[in-house]
């Protein structure tokens, strides 16, 4: 090559122009250029006193160093390629005797695995032997708990046969004492009418007499006949008005207890109703919580298969990068044949005990999961049966308060009956006093004016006695006598007449406490009966209560022998596919608790549902109660009606109205009937649907 093919290049070196020749680029040169530059510049900064040779010197050794280095290092590289090269020949055939050595390895695998999988079927044969006698025995037991459970129903229906004979017996007494009552009611009307005809015919042959008394005081008085009738009226009138007025309030007192009835039955339906709303929600909230537990765990199944299945992929991105590892220290260790098949071999144990632990792991979780389910559907059995619990408390608190009221209420209406009776008899001692009174006034003045006609008739004597003195003597003492003689026996008869009316007065009186009296004591027996009654249907109720107890208890012996059972299974489980077979078991068997959850929840709404009926009858029956007290009211009217004297056309109308409050009491006692039946038909169903869950 000549010098006209070399490549000139000017480059500046710390200052100083300069040119350079060479073979190679202008651009490498001016880089080997700027390299100088960089060393003189770098050595004059640490020292810069140094003259320009000696920089250049300087820096001539610094960039000798550098090459040398890069010399020696390029030397290395060839080196460890040659090594590498050499390396590469011997992991090829490391590599080769690696595969036989693995497929050694897995035929070794292959065999183990049959071995495996012929001692698992084995062992599924004894769990599936195990399973037949658990189910064998659990069959047997559910027989045992079914024959159980029939004898209780039939001697639960030969119980219910003798309560219900009671209670036709009971009704039949009832409808008997009704009957008496009734029969004692017609007779006392009958004796009051008696009574009434001979009151009225003692006061016709009172008005006769005095009429022929008038007659014979017609003569000297007639303005004193006239004047007694029109007080005889005027006491007529006043008597009426006043029986009037007496039966306008018993009629208002009537509509007054109809319309307390109509309130009180509302509220009665009012209450009962929202009982049955708010059970109603009750069953709702637990039935949404428990498909929310179900839920749940279908979910927490979900996770739990996807926390398996990234188990699964870890482990095998473990296992890969072991594999990986164990060929990266094949290849490190080349050298050392024997090191290298013992590695494997510890390899493929620890893979073993690592696939173990994860196995362990998965069962501990599905375990741990499987206890967790457990607890928390053992704890929202226990909160179903607290609050089941509580809702029973409840209602029997509220059934007794609706008990203790209406005896409250009874005890309040019996003594405002009390109360009316002794103002009906306070006003009719009143009244008898005024009568008396009047009367008594009524005499005086018959007394006054007999004596100022025997005044007059005197005086008309005494002036016959000045015409004629000869008999004066005489008739002076004649008319004396005739004047004691007639006051006398008017003043006898007077009083005789009011000491009998007084006496049949206080005869009618004492009648009427003895027919209160047997009315009360009547109203306390059935109110007893009624007492009697409600202790029964609720001594019924809590023999349904200890049924559904003895279930409960069955179920939860029957959920104790599953949990054993889970139990085996888990212990005999060591591979992914039985984990999966004891989640699927596990499922199915919540599903089953499910079930049997939801038919004790419909058993206790139907227990729930006769306890509502068997407070509707209580209220039935306390309906019939009221309807004897309305009847001991309307006796009560009636004796205040006999004893203000009332006449025989209102007796008449009141027993017309006896009458239909009797033909009300038949119409209430037939309702009772068929409310009766539809309870024991409901309750008949309820037996049935015991029987076949």
């Amino acid at each position: 090559m000549t010098s006209q093919d070399k490549t000139r290049v000017t480059v500046d070196i710390y200052g100083t122009q300069y040119t350079l020749t060479g073979h190679t680029s202008p651009e490498y040169m001016r880089k080997v250029a700027a390299v100088v530059n960089e060393q003189m510049s770098k050595i004059n900064s640490g020292s810069p006193r140094l003259d320009l040779p000696r920089l250049a010197v300087l820096a001539a050794v610094n960039v000798s160093d550098e090459l040398m280095s890069m010399r020696l290092e390029n030397e290395r590289l060839q080196l460890e390629e040659i090594e590498r090269k050499r390396l590469s020949e011997l992991l090829k055939s490391e590599r080769l005797k690696s595969a036989e050595e693995q497929g050694q390895l897995q035929s070794d695998l292959e065999v183990e695995r049959a071995k495996s999988v012929k001692e698992k079927e084995q062992l599924q044969n004894r769990l599936d032997e195990q399973l037949s006698q658990l189910r064998d025995q659990h069959q047997k037991q559910l027989d045992n708990v079914r024959v159980k459970s029939e004898e209780v129903n039939k001697q639960h229906l030969s119980e219910l046969e003798i309560e219900r004979a009671k209670s036709e017996d009971m009704k039949l007494q009832h409808q008997n004492e009704l009957d008496i009552e009734l029969s004692k009611i017609e007779d006392m009307k009958l004796q009051h009418q008696s009574e009434l005809d001979l009151e009225l015919s003692k006061i016709e042959d009172m008005k006769l007499q005095h009429q022929s008394e008038l007659d014979m005081e017609r003569s000297k008085s007639e303005d004193m006949k006239q004047q007694h009738q029109s007080e005889l009226d005027l006491e007529r009138s006043k008597s009426l008005e006043t029986s009037k007025q007496l039966l306008a309030e018993i009629e208002f007192e009537r509509t007054k207890a109809a319309k307390e009835k109509e309130q009180l039955k509302s509220e009665m339906d009012n209450q009962i109703s929202q009982l049955r709303e708010q059970h109603q929600k009750q069953l709702e909230n637990i039935r949404a919580k428990s498909e929310e537990t179900k839920r749940q765990h279908e979910s927490e199944l979900v996770l739990e298969r996807k926390k398996s299945a990234e188990a699964k992929a870890k482990l095998e991105s473990e296992l890969e990068s072991q594999r990986l590892q164990a060929t990266a220290q094949l290849e490190q260790a080349l050298h050392v044949n024997e090191q290298l098949q013992s590695d494997q071999k510890a390899e493929s144990q620890r893979y073993a005990e690592q696939l173990a632990q994860v196995q362990h792991e998965l069962e501990e979780r599905v375990l741990q999961e499987r206890s967790r389910a457990a607890a928390e559907h053992e704890q929202a059995k226990k909160q179903w049966l607290t609050e089941l619990q509580e809702e029973r408390n409840s209602t029997a608190s509220q059934l007794e308060q609706l008990k203790l009221q209406q005896q409250d209420e009874l005890e309040l209406e019996r003594a405002l009956a009390e109360e009316q009776l002794n103002e009906v008899k306070i006003e009719l001692q009143r009244e008898f006093e005024q009568e008396r009174s009047v009367e008594g006034e009524r005499l005086d003045q018959v007394k006054a004016q007999l004596h100022a006609e025997h005044n007059r008739e005197l005086e008309q004597l005494a002036h016959q006695l000045e015409l004629s003195k000869a008999n004066g003597l005489k008739l002076e003492e004649k008319a004396r006598i005739e004047e004691r003689n007639l006051h006398g026996e008017k003043v006898a008869k007077l009083e005789q007449a009011w000491q009998t009316k007084e006496a049949e007065l206080f005869a009618i009186n004492s009648e009427l406490e003895e027919t209160i009296a047997l009315l009360t004591r009547a109203s306390e027996d059935q109110q007893r009966t009624v007492i009697e009654q409600h202790e029964m249907m609720q001594a019924v109720g809590e023999q349904n209560a200890e049924q559904l107890r003895v279930q409960i208890e069955a179920r939860e012996k029957a959920e104790r022998e599953l949990s054993e059972l889970k139990q085996v299974l888990h212990e005999l489980g060591e591979t992914e596919s039985s984990s999966r077979d004891i989640v699927q078991q596990l499922r199915a068997e919540l599903n089953s608790a499910q079930l049997e959850g939801r038919a004790a929840t419909e058993r206790i709404a139907a227990l729930e549902l006769q306890l509502a009926e068997l407070g509707e009858v209580e209220s039935g029956l306390r309906e019939a109660a009221e309807q004897a007290k309305r009847e001991l009211e309307a006796a009560h009217a009636e004796a205040a009606a006999v004893g203000a004297s009332v006449a025989a056309d209102d007796a008449e109308e009141q027993v017309v109205a006896l009458r239909e409050e009797l033909e009300a009491v038949k119409r209430e006692h037939a309702s009772l009937t068929s409310e009766y039946a539809k309870l024991q038909s409901e309750y008949n169903e309820w037996i049935d649907l015991l029987e076949n869950s």
